[in-house]
């Protein structure tokens, strides 16, 4: 059974989640926007590339009308 290294980042209030994968890179994601996610090759690319992703969320969020609040815990569209 291959074990997940699972982390959670509290960062300006916001809650992050990273998963340490096997070539030593970082998935992250937002739970709070569902669907956000990125990777990197370290800890600090990880975050770089997730304040992007969630930069591209939000903007598409607003293009779509969608409202965030209702979005959480639950994927949009599914």
């Amino acid at each position: 059974m291959k074990t997940i290294n699972l982390m959670q980042v509290i960062r300006d209030g916001l809650l992050f989640s990273l998963v340490q994968e096997e070539d030593g890179g970082y998935t992250i994601t937002v739970p709070s926007l569902p669907g956000c996610v990125s990777y990197g090759k370290n800890f600090e690319e990880a975050f770089e590339m997730i304040f992007d992703a969630m930069k591209g969320w939000i903007e598409v969020a607003r293009e779509e009308k969608l409202d965030p609040v209702s979005l959480k815990g639950s994927y949009a569209g599914a």
